[in-house]
């Protein structure tokens, strides 16, 4: 008879999936279980072609799981960012490893930028996702696109696009909040688009007419069930 498995290979992968290049004695930790137990379980995601193990020396290994490197780039989100939430469900369900980096762009008293966008790409991700919300920072988002042209990189939000919208297959996934780890509410529409038409709001501008979410519920439920499972 087999011998029943302590800890699930998914847990193992999960922690890959948030933060990749980790070494054994790091994921071990994370796991709440010996380095050995953590050395086997990975050894065996190996085998299965689901994790890529780097020797760094004799005693230090780093994984990583096999699919592409996604960076997801919050640069002045106030709450937590859906979309990005969003993207990252879609890509995790690919297997790919995501990364969320929240940047707050530093400026003078006159609003001017102190500075540009400053990312650490030595991982070399696959893609990059950008959110940007307020308009006043599209500049520092051309500036770094033209600084990277050779970089897969998707620029999104009202502050660059007011009406780029997000793939059917992306929009219908479940948020994940695990990007926030510090976020302990749910979000969802009821519904988008507004028929109003006030000066300093882009909405209509973005969905001039009311779309009702009649999915309110189930999405709800969904979330919450990722919030407290």
């Amino acid at each position: 008879m087999p011998q029943k498995r302590k800890y699930s290979l998914k847990s193992f992968l999960d922690i890959l999936a948030v933060k990749s290049g980790l070494s054994t004695g790091v994921i071990a930790r994370k796991v709440k279980c010996a380095q050995s137990t953590a050395l086997r379980y990975l050894r065996e995601l190996k085998g299965l072609g689901d994790v890529i193990e780097q020797r760094i020396s004799n005693t230090i290994n780093l994984w990583r799981v096999t699919g592409k490197g996604i960076l997801l780039v919050d640069l002045d989100s106030t709450i937590s960012n859906l979309v990005l939430m969003k993207i990252s469900t879609y890509h995790k369900a690919k297997g790919d490893n995501v990364r969320l980096l929240k940047i707050k762009l530093r400026r003078r008293k006159d609003g001017t930028l102190k500075e540009g966008i400053k990312i650490d790409l030595s991982d070399k991700p696959d893609k990059v996702y950008i959110s940007v919300i307020y308009k006043k920072n599209k500049p520092a988002v051309d500036e770094f696109i033209s600084k990277y042209p050779d970089l897969d990189t998707d620029v999104g939000g009202s502050g660059y696009d007011l009406h780029k919208e997000l793939p059917p297959e992306i929009e219908a996934m479940t948020p994940d909040y695990t990007l926030y780890p510090d976020n302990d509410y749910s979000i969802n529409f009821s519904s988008r688009g507004c028929p109003r038409s006030c000066f300093f709001c882009v909405v209509p501008r973005r969905r001039a007419n009311l779309d009702e979410r009649n999915n309110l519920q189930s999405g709800i439920i969904q979330n919450l069930k990722q919030l407290y499972s």
